[in-house]
């Protein structure tokens, strides 16, 4: 995964070399290691119907750590994004 999304963000000039894999972190940790980053990813690659409905966990933290979040296109998303608004953006 992580050498075809390097090779993914080397095709373009202005996210080469800037794509960054970070450790994991403690769960007790998570707000604060997040608090820094300009975005956060929340994306079903292969939504099925329970996918299409949920909200993972991952969502929330971003937003209480005052992180805008990128979603993917899906029931619940779409849902979700009206209420955040400028905090998120489908894709």
């Amino acid at each position: 995964y992580r050498a075809a999304l390097t090779r993914l963000a080397d095709r373009s000039a202005s996210t080469r070399g800037r794509l960054e894999f970070i450790p994991f972190c403690a769960p007790d940790q998570l707000l604060q290691a997040t608090r820094h980053y300009r975005a956060g990813l929340a994306l079903e690659c292969a939504p099925d119907a329970n996918r299409q409905r949920c909200l993972t966990n991952k969502i929330f933290e971003y937003v209480a750590a005052g992180v805008p979040v990128v979603l993917s296109d899906t029931e619940a998303h779409r849902a979700l994004a009206i209420e955040l608004g400028s905090a998120a953006v489908l894709i």
